[in-house]
């Protein structure tokens, strides 16, 4: 597989200074340039909170204590953050899920998961349906690094080979058929190239940052501009601590200005920029972050957070896209979580019967004007009511099928109400005809 890990990545989202020194360096940008523009730590961090945003698993009959051995364990939600954020960042993670029968913590044997990052991965091979079948990878136990190969053998079994303490090559037979590694994908394109939910923000960054980099140089001209003219100093100018004492030199808030006496009949200038370089400049900077913040709507949400976005509808339509894209993430997050379930059932020997995550909304609606809005729909005829009782029942957290139901009995009962009140419309006692005055 064309898997590639890119380190500016991670380089942006560590955000440290020595991670922007590698980036400058690797990316050639020129000393003068800062990495002060990094949006990356925020757009990962919105998308891992939104992902799992009131997360519940539920499992059907008889998995009660797999789903406990997992996430019941102090590492689950540290480990899926950490998978949660290789994903959004590599494009792609791995899972090793394995039986530990050491008795370790005072267990027979227990579950174990540990994440797998792409830079960990050295070779992985998989079958015309995308399932692995063979993968090498290197994971770090006790300051100790393991290797670990699983492949399926010419019997159709998971074959293991890895390392004990001593560095001996150990081979293990495992009664399955398939690897115990789940894999966390967002996108797959064609030629199985992972995609980052970040590819492509290096430029961006550049541009920017470059442009902040030319800013500051306008001011730093017009800050200490340079002096030209038949006054300027000449390079047998003789700049001693005897020149400073004697006033060529005066302090001015702690920062020294050099004076030049003029002789008569000379001139001295001081180079500045003309024209609004500044402004164009500091428009440009504007356009370009404006279009990042279009690119990526986590960073709408982050300022909404922080009272500095608009609010209302328009806000609405705007995150509608950061829902779109979230939906899909956890679309991604459920498969995975069902294929690791299904592994852990596969390794105590038992029957993967299924399991329904629920999340929370990712924009917070208004249950009021929400249940406003289904019924503006569906009474348009802009929705159908099947559809209308199944958004009814999310929103509520209940079946759609039993509110289904239920609001047919009371509407069986609305329209024999209007029938009796038909019928009274149609007794005698009401004049048809009003008698002329």
């Amino acid at each position: 597989m064309a898997y590639r890990v890119n380190e500016n990545l991670w380089r942006l989202y560590r955000n440290t200074e020595t991670d922007k020194e590698n980036y400058s360096e690797d990316r050639g940008l020129d000393k003068k340039i800062k990495i002060a523009h990094n949006p990356v730590p925020d757009i990962i961090d919105t998308d891992i909170s939104l992902i799992g945003k009131k997360m519940k698993i539920r499992v059907k009959e008889g998995m009660e204590g797999i789903a406990e051995e997992i996430t019941g364990n102090y590492n689950f939600l540290f480990n899926l953050t950490q998978l949660r954020k290789n994903m959004l960042i590599d494009g792609i993670t791995w899972c090793e899920i394995s039986l530990v029968t050491n008795g370790l913590y005072e267990k027979e044997d227990y579950l174990l998961i540990t994440p797998i990052k792409l830079s960990q991965v050295r070779q992985i091979k998989y079958n015309y349906l995308n399932e692995i079948v063979e993968i090498t990878f290197q994971i770090k136990r006790d300051n100790s690094t393991i290797t670990k190969e699983y492949k399926i053998n010419e019997q159709g079994l998971v074959e293991l080979k890895y390392q004990d303490e001593n560095g001996k090559t150990m081979t293990q037979q495992m009664m399955m058929k398939k690897i115990p590694i789940a894999e966390y994908i967002f996108y797959r394109t064609d030629d199985a190239n992972n995609v980052s939910r970040i590819s492509g923000v290096e430029t961006l960054i550049d541009e920017i940052n470059t442009h902040k980099s030319q800013l500051n140089s306008v001011f730093d001209i017009h800050a200490e501009p340079v002096a030209y003219g038949s006054a300027s100093l000449t390079e047998d100018y003789d700049e001693t601590e005897d020149n400073v004492r004697e006033g060529q030199t005066i302090d001015l808030n702690r920062r020294f200005y050099k004076y030049i006496s003029v002789p008569e009949n000379s001139e001295m200038k001081f180079l500045e920029m003309q024209g609004n370089i500044a402004r164009l400049l500091k428009e440009k900077i504007n356009e370009e972050e404006t279009s990042f913040s279009s690119s990526y709507p986590e960073l709408l949400m982050n300022k909404l957070m922080g009272g500095g976005a608009d609010s209302g509808y328009a806000v609405f339509l705007k995150l509608s896209g950061l829902d779109n894209i979230i939906n899909k993430l956890r679309n991604a997050e459920e498969n995975f979580i069902s294929e690791m379930f299904d592994i852990a059932c596969q390794l105590k020997a038992l029957v993967y019967t299924g399991i329904v995550i629920k999340y929370a909304d990712i924009v917070a609606y208004n249950n009021l004007d929400r249940a406003n809005l289904i019924i503006s729909l569906v009474t348009n005829a802009l929705l159908d009511m099947k559809t209308g009782y199944k958004l009814v029942g999310e929103m509520l957290e209940e079946s759609s099928e039993e509110i289904e139901n239920n609001l047919q009995k009371e509407e069986y009962n609305f329209q024999k109400q209007n029938l009796e009140k038909k019928k009274d419309l149609n007794q005698s006692n009401i004049e048809t005809k009003p008698t002329q005055i």
